[in-house]
């Protein structure tokens, strides 16, 4: 599977059925205090799917922040 590493966003995952499946949170990092955990999975991101995404580490590093995912 093909890798994602969000590291402003402090988690890593993976693409998996038009979604990308969150396979690990930094403790301390953003995506943490906003609630995300190992296992969850991300359709949609700022109102475009993420299937549609074809650099989504990029598209999601981009302001303005917080995304809405």
């Amino acid at each position: 599977p093909i890798i994602c590493r969000f590291t402003r966003a402090g988690f890593e995952g993976r693409r998996s059925g038009g979604a990308i499946v969150v396979s690990s949170v930094e403790r301390d990092g953003a995506a943490a205090r906003a609630g995300v955990a190992a296992g969850d999975r991300i359709i949609t991101a700022d109102g475009q799917t993420a299937a549609s995404l074809a650099n989504p580490e990029r598209s999601l590093a981009r302001k303005p922040f917080p995304h809405r995912l």
